[in-house]
């Protein structure tokens, strides 16, 4: 799926669940792919859209529309505080707020994750310049205190030092 299939998706979503529960409103934050896609940053497809949070009470609607909501075990990639940073999503809706993570939190949680796509998602964010250097920094610091070990934040570190070192 592409941007405007997602967002396509998204104000669908938004359009049945605010005609199932007129008046009230619920969030979903959306990470990886679907992140990189509404922020701009990639125009390749993704088979689905991964849900790091999303209100219970719709849950189960969004897998119905191929929103993956059962990616809690990358929770681990995030530092724990990253909804202090959690950026709502310019898109016209009723009852669904979408956010995604700062662009800061997306590449520590690719970092950690670092699979091709994720190398692939890395340079195409390092291109875009959309990232704040010092923001980054102080996020990837951050990172420690909810690291699942230390050798695994360590490892995400000197990735970062790496691919980042010259910015």
């Amino acid at each position: 799926m592409n941007k405007q299939e997602l967002e396509s998706r998204m104000l669908e979503l938004d359009g049945i669940v605010s005609d199932l529960y007129s008046g009230m409103t619920f969030y979903c934050i959306i990470v990886g792919g679907g992140a990189l896609l509404i922020r701009n940053i990639i125009t390749r497809g993704t088979l689905d859209v991964d849900v790091l949070e999303v209100s219970k009470e719709v849950e189960e609607l969004f897998a119905s529309f191929d929103f993956n909501t059962r990616v809690k075990a990358v929770l681990d990639c995030f530092p724990y505080n990253y909804e202090d940073r959690i950026e709502l999503v310019k898109l016209q809706t009723i009852s669904i707020k979408y956010y995604t993570p700062s662009i800061e939190d997306l590449i520590v949680s690719k970092l950690y994750a670092y699979r091709r796509k994720d190398i692939e998602d890395l340079k195409k964010i390092k291109e875009s310049k959309q990232y704040n250097k010092d923001l980054l920094d102080s996020v990837v610091g951050e990172a420690k205190e909810s690291a699942v070990t230390k050798r695994r934040y360590l490892e995400m570190v000197d990735l970062y030092k790496k691919f980042f070192k010259e910015c």
